[in-house]
């Protein structure tokens, strides 16, 4: 075995496992409830949701055109045009 001899890879720490054991078939009725702080103004919770529940979109694509390039002098001091 190489490197770190702890854990093995996707082995939980056993509090993990405790809390998903309390947890267990809640999560839908404490991310209702979350949402329902959330939009009655609960700072807190609206941070939980927008962090958790609502991660930030990373993977949105953006279109640029590019000029006909056939050697790399043909993109000397062109500008790229971007949209999004």
């Amino acid at each position: 075995m190489k490197g770190n001899a702890g854990r093995p890879n996707g082995a939980r720490h056993r509090v993990t496992l405790a809390a998903e054991a309390l947890l267990d078939g809640e999560g839908e009725m404490l991310t209702r409830k979350a949402i329902e702080l959330a939009l009655a103004g609960d700072p807190t919770a609206l941070r939980l949701c927008l962090d958790r529940i609502l991660p930030p979109r990373r993977e949105r694509p953006i279109t640029f055109k590019l000029p006909a390039l056939h050697s790399a002098a043909d993109n000397a001091g062109q500008p790229l045009h971007c949209s999004t």
